[in-house]
């Protein structure tokens, strides 16, 4: 038997959130295009998942902004693919020194610290007509299994 310890949720999308002349090509859409969509994706994960998953939030993080907004959101870890591609190999560190700057901003002495107070309610605003995001169509991939 097989069980998902994680899932890895919006790392691309097939639906077009942008305009722009690229985007009639085919196959999937990542990076800075995706972070809203991938930010309500993680919303309706984190419900459905009611913590008996660890949800892993990828798609547009390019910023320290946008990781520390994913966890503070409920994510336990986020993934960085194409924000490490455009950054480069410090981006990892820029990443840890950032969020670590807004957890001591915001009074925390730690992630572990910010998880226990709490998340504020981000991320889990209705896609535009009303509609929950698709998970077909937002590239929820990746199951961890044990």
């Amino acid at each position: 038997e097989c069980r998902a310890d994680g899932l890895i949720v919006a790392n691309t999308t097939l639906s077009r959130p942008i305009a722009h002349s690229l985007t009639g090509e085919a196959g999937g859409l990542s990076g800075a295009p995706l972070r809203d969509l991938a930010t309500r994706c993680l919303g309706v994960a984190l419900e459905h998942a009611a913590g008996r998953l660890a949800i892993i939030s990828a798609g547009g993080i390019f910023s320290a902004d946008d990781a520390y907004a994913r966890l503070r959101a409920g994510a336990a870890l986020v993934q960085v693919y194409t924000g490490f591609i455009y950054g480069g190999p410090e981006t990892a560190q820029q990443l840890i020194r950032g969020i670590a700057e807004r957890l001591r901003r915001d009074g925390f002495t730690s992630l572990e610290a910010m998880r226990q107070a709490g998340k504020p309610d981000v991320g889990s605003a209705p896609t535009p007509g009303g509609s929950e995001p698709s998970f077909k169509n937002a590239g929820a991939t990746s199951i961890a299994k044990r």
